[in-house]
């Protein structure tokens, strides 16, 4: 009796801390990087869309995300798809050392919301920018970022059926 109380003392506990592992991967970061306020709209957001964008150099679309096509988009309710795309962009952002190109060709967006504010996010990995919206508004901080994160958004944009512009 007590070894089988032991035993399911130990599984207890092993079962918690799986639980709180998951919990910590399906959490939401804050990312550091981000203009005032705009990285807690990002962590509490009930609402997450993600644009896929044609990254277009003619003429600014009236019905875009921002100026760019939108070739598809899609609403993100999963808490481990948001916990992984935020925790890449974290990642990116405090990994990129000051590079940056010179185009802006972005693929990707990010449109969050928490209440009453709106955080958009139209992103080129190629030339490693971020561009950031303020509840519709640009704002005139440039955020960089690595490449490193576009495998992670890839991935959840197939899973979400969006295809990325070559």
């Amino acid at each position: 009796m007590k070894h089988l109380l032991l035993s399911i003392t130990a599984l207890a506990a092993l079962v918690g801390c799986d639980s709180s592992r998951l919990e910590e991967a399906n959490r939401v970061p804050t990312i550091q990087g981000l203009p005032s306020g705009l990285a807690e709209v990002l962590r509490d957001a009930t609402e997450w869309t993600i644009y896929a964008l044609e990254p277009a150099l003619e003429e600014p679309s009236e019905d875009g995300f921002h100026g760019y096509p939108v070739r598809g988009r899609a609403t993100i309710d999963s808490r481990s798809d948001r916990a992984q795309l935020s925790h890449a962009l974290a990642q990116g952002i405090a990994g990129n050392q000051d590079m940056v190109a010179k185009c802006f060709l972005p693929r990707h967006g990010v449109r969050a919301r928490s209440g009453d504010r709106v955080c958009d996010l139209v992103i080129c990995f190629e030339c490693l920018q971020i561009k950031v919206h303020d509840d519709g508004e640009e704002r005139t901080e440039q955020v960089l970022t690595t490449s490193g994160p576009q495998r992670i958004f890839d991935r959840i944009y197939r899973n979400e059926g969006l295809s990325i512009a070559k």
